[in-house]
């Protein structure tokens, strides 16, 4: 069957999708809660870049998959499946492992003690807050803000937390200190497989977020993000007292409909088309970063003539909240794919002032990721390629962003090495403690995912290129990468110079020679699985991006050892 026959037999399916959304009684805003049956549509626009059921995004699933890249990644997959897994001969390493001491290479033991040794209190009571739910994290599963509290709502989010739908929500439920407890979905490009039946009972179109709320007497589901957050409004006041949304029939609310609130039209959704046009178009790249600009001009102005740090004046409201998540968005991909700097101060003095004051609140903080994240994360959410600049000005920013993630082999520039992204806070010994937590915390999981990099590809494929959900490890391989681990653990709890360190230096070198003499493939496979954890340490799913640099940067540092000494040996071979 050729690709056009299956787009036109896959379009002329005839289904509709159930809803299951029931609103509170008690109505506040009529208008955020009319909600038609959803009916068959087909969406190219981006409006499943959260990530819905085959049938809701049927047209932007079947426009990538018949993607080249995408169909690279099938070809890849195939031809892995059909290679065994690397044969590997680590005798040499261990003989070298069980002949040094613990003051060479700690066991895990001692490094959670050396860790421990190392943390003030708040950092120590880092896994005891998450479990009461007192901790506003991408790895809490329940969040509280008083003891006494009852669950009132279960958020359903992308276990990447990367969607910006489920973001506002998250920010909402934060700023209105309405008690939650997670539920994680994987997105559909990063799935490979259907979402879970539990799921579905609950959202029967797949799309996230969703939120059931219990009001006491009742449960009710709902499944679109603005009205999520209507309902989230409607609870109850923040705790200074106002509301984020206006009342209705209120100039306040005219102001917020013109903000974010009128459909395409509304000031929000103008720049995020403008900002889609500009990064994923490739006639008249010229034109649309021009037309860009003028929009980003536009939202600058409407922010000058704030009485206020936010859209809608002192307090922040739900134009803030809605903006905030794509803005982030068009800031980093925008500097990675084009070298566009939206962070410029004589340009648009409004919106980096605005970026700061909302970089400030705990609520968005938490749920803000990275530039490297953004520029893997959002290609395969979109169904589209992003285009990179024609006059090359993202090259700079390119490789910086790209220096701790590329492959071993790859070596970056220095500069390129010190550049760290702007909007956050300096790295220091507690993001590098930081790092270490949670390595050691979840060391068992993170060993056998990185062995997927020695083992077998899986089938099918997820539509994300980091995204491998099927693939299976390579037990062997577990023991290899448990040593390096540890060495890199060790090296982020080190309070001296790394040339200073002295034995744990020392060993990690004679570690690698060891590694090196079971093989030049041995070696390569385990700076493989190094290199396939480095490049998946996901912001802020795993860590913020202060400490994922730190853990990047310390597995670029051992798996390069390992490197060196493969080919030091292959030079000693030839002469």
């Amino acid at each position: 069957m050729t690709s056009g026959v299956l787009l036109f037999t896959l379009l002329t399916i005839n289904t509709h999708l159930a809803v299951f959304a029931f609103v509170p009684t008690v109505i506040r805003n009529a208008s955020y809660r009319q909600k038609k049956a959803d009916e068959f549509t087909i969406h190219s626009d981006g409006v499943g870049m959260a990530g819905a059921t085959f049938n809701k995004h049927i047209l932007g699933d079947v426009l990538r998959a018949l993607q080249p890249r995408y169909l690279a990644q099938v070809k890849e997959s195939i031809s892995g499946n059909l290679k065994s897994p690397a044969t590997l001969d680590l005798d040499p390493l261990l003989i070298y492992i069980d002949s040094i001491s613990d003051n060479a290479l700690p066991s895990w033991e001692d490094l959670e003690k050396l860790l421990k040794s190392q943390q003030i209190p708040v950092e120590k009571s880092f896994r005891d807050r998450l479990k009461m739910g007192s901790e506003h994290s991408a790895l809490a599963k329940i969040r509280k803000f008083s003891p006494s509290d009852n669950t009132f709502a279960t958020f359903y989010k992308d276990a990447a937390s990367w969607c910006p739908y489920c973001q506002k929500v998250w920010i909402a439920l934060e700023e209105k200190q309405i008690s939650y407890k997670v539920v994680v979905v994987d997105m559909n490009c990063y799935a490979g497989s259907s979402k879970p039946s539990d799921f579905l009972k609950v959202q029967p179109s797949g799309s996230l977020p969703c939120v059931v709320f219990n009001d006491g007497t009742k449960e009710f589901a709902i499944g679109e993000s603005n009205d999520i957050l209507a309902a989230i409004d409607e609870m109850k006041p923040t705790p200074k007292g106002n509301y984020l949304i206006p009342k209705e029939n209120s100039e306040e609310m005219d102001y917020m409909k013109f903000l974010c609130d009128d459909g395409r039209k509304s000031l929000e959704r103008r720049l995020f088309s403008e900002w889609m046009l500009y990064l994923t178009g490739k006639r008249k790249p010229v034109e649309y970063k021009e037309r860009y600009e003028a929009m980003l001009y536009e939202v600058d102005s409407v922010l000058a003539k704030s009485p206020g740090n936010f859209f809608m004046g002192k307090d922040i409201s739900m134009a803030d909240i809605k903006f905030i998540p794509f803005i982030e968005r068009q800031a980093a991909t925008l500097l990675y794919f084009k070298g566009f700097q939206l962070r410029n101060e004589s340009k648009w003095p409004n919106i980096v002032k605005w970026l700061r004051e909302m970089e400030k609140r705990p609520s968005y903080g938490a749920t803000k990721s990275d530039v490297y994240t953004h520029s893997r994360a959002l290609p395969p959410q979109i169904g589209g390629e992003c285009t990179f600049s024609p006059d090359n000005e993202f090259i700079t920013t390119k490789n910086s962003v790209d220096a701790y993630c590329l492959p071993t082999s790859v070596k970056p520039d220095f500069e390129d090495l010190s550049w760290r992204e702007p909007g956050w806070e300096t790295e220091g010994k507690l993001h590098r403690r930081e790092a270490a937590e949670r390595i050691l915390h979840n060391r068992e999981n993170i060993l056998k995912f990185a062995s997927r990099a020695a083992g077998k590809p899986g089938f099918p494929v997820a539509a994300a290129t980091l995204a491998d959900p099927m693939a299976l490890g390579n037990d062997s391989a577990r023991v290899a990468i448990d040593v390096f681990l540890r060495y890199t653990i060790h090296g982020l709890l080190q309070t001296g110079i790394r040339n200073k360190i002295g034995t744990s230096e020392d060993s990690l070198n004679e570690a690698a020679k060891a590694l090196v003499k079971g093989g030049d493939g041995t070696a390569l496979a385990i700076v493989d699985c190094l290199d396939y954890l480095r490049q998946r340490v996901g912001v802020p799913r795993d860590m913020s991006y202060p400490a994922a640099q730190q853990l990047r940067a310390e597995l670029l540092h051992i798996s390069t050892t390992i490197e060196s000494e493969s080919k030091a040996l292959e030079s000693s071979q030839v002469r």
